[in-house]
């Protein structure tokens, strides 16, 4: 399992931002570290941020984001993912 917060966020003023030019390229720097790893799944909340910071390891791996609910209790969700993948690398 690899956890990562979003990458830097654009400062809109917006609830929701989308991610700033500097988060973009942390976001594809994440992606050139992981591509050699077996990616199997990537997950993320449903903000704009995680989303777009997990997208570029997703797409290079050839697999979907897949999104979670922000307020799961945390013991939960993590006994979720070790039980739906046993092997591979995941990105929370």
């Amino acid at each position: 399992f690899v956890l990562v917060r979003h990458a830097e966020k654009a400062a809109d003023g917006t609830p929701d931002p989308a991610l700033a030019p500097a988060g973009e390229r942390r976001a594809e720097r994440l992606a050139f570290a992981l591509r050699y790893r077996p990616v199997v799944a990537v997950y993320a909340t449903p903000l704009r941020r995680a989303q777009a910071t997990a997208t570029p390891v997703a797409r290079s791996h050839g697999i979907e984001v897949t999104s979670y609910a922000p307020d799961s209790p945390p013991s939960e969700f993590a006994a979720a993912l070790r039980e739906r993948h046993a092997a591979g690398t995941v990105l929370v």
